[in-house]
């Protein structure tokens, strides 16, 4: 193995892991949407399952976005676009 297949196969986990991370951080705007306008933040009456659902929402949108890539944040933009959360 090469130095520059070692820095290629880095590039390449690097750009998934950014992908993870702003399809996580894109998966909590809905959350975050659904909290504020339900003054849930005003109660803080959690119990688990809806703090593992709004868990699971980010890790899924993160995971999409790590296969998918830019097919996913297009389809997010443009449902951020025109208001289908």
């Amino acid at each position: 193995m090469t130095p520059e297949d070692k820095n290629s196969q880095k590039q390449v986990l690097i750009g998934i892991i950014r992908r993870f991370v702003i399809g996580a951080v894109l998966g909590l705007i809905p959350v975050l949407l659904h909290l504020f306008s339900s003054g849930a933040l005003d109660d803080w009456t959690w119990n688990n399952a809806t703090i593992n659902f709004f868990v699971s929402v980010s890790l899924i949108c993160g995971v999409l976005s790590a296969i998918f890539g830019k097919r996913f944040f297009n389809v997010i933009r443009g449902m951020l676009e025109t208001g289908a959360f």
